[in-house]
């Protein structure tokens, strides 16, 4: 059994969570981090936990939450845009998480060897049913993942940055169709992100990297695992059934 070590307040470390659908700050806290939670709704504080409501494109309001956290060891974009505005999917998932990393840069908020984590989707590399604006953001994502990752491994900092790109999150939904076209049969879950994120914080050599969480659904697709090969001379006269 792993017993969780005990550390005192001042030695936590400091963690900025944008979002609240996954509960990534509470995660953290069970990491011996303080969670300093940014998200529109409403969210109880505690010990551990400061809650600030504010919508980051917001940028005023955002930088002045900012501006009250002294340093960080962890950042976790796990925003999410539900509409269909291409340029405030945009401005969220993309234009507004660089800003905020630019400003903690400029004023010098990020810890040596501090971790960055955005949560993508397996939109970002397939074809899911989500919009072609969720789609172009994801894939934007995994390119700004590596751009600020090769930008910032270049400092003294040594400040890594990576992202998460689970298949659909079991959220008490099942759909067995779904599931039987995963060669792990079962949806990603919670808990799978936790020791993801987990990992990418406590892993000092990795960056710039898209960890995927599809319980093996992108291997193949399953192609090859039934029917017969039959040798054929040309594609252009051959015809298919």
């Amino acid at each position: 059994m792993v017993i969780e070590t005990q550390i005192s307040d001042e030695e936590r470390k400091n963690a900025l969570v944008i979002g609240t659908s996954l509960e990534i700050g509470e995660c953290l806290i069970k990491k011996n981090y303080f969670s300093f939670v940014i998200s529109k709704g409403e969210w109880d504080n505690s010990r551990y936990l400061k809650h600030y409501s504010c919508d980051i494109t917001n940028l005023e309001k955002t930088k002045e939450i900012l501006n009250e956290i002294k340093s960080l060891d962890c950042i976790v974009f796990a925003q999410r845009y539900r509409g269909e505005d291409s340029r405030k999917e945009y401005e969220l998932m993309v234009e507004i998480p660089c800003i905020i990393i630019d400003y903690l840069i400029s004023t010098e908020k990020l810890n040596k060897n501090c971790s960055i984590i955005f949560m993508g989707s397996d939109a970002s590399y397939t074809i899911t049913k989500q919009n072609i604006n969720y789609h172009l953001s994801r894939a934007g994502i995994i390119q700004m993942v590596k751009y600020y990752a090769n930008k910032l491994a270049n400092t003294s900092a040594k400040i890594r940055v990576n992202c998460i790109s689970p298949c659909k999150i079991n959220k008490g939904y099942i759909n067995s169709d779904f599931i039987n076209k995963i060669p792990l049969k079962r949806m990603c879950e919670k808990k799978d992100i936790y020791k993801t994120i987990n990992f990418l914080n406590q892993c000092g050599f990795i960056t710039g990297q898209n960890i995927i969480l599809d319980g093996g659904s992108s291997l193949s697709l399953r192609l090859y695992d039934k029917g017969e090969w039959k040798k054929i001379i040309s594609y252009d006269n051959h015809t298919y059934k």
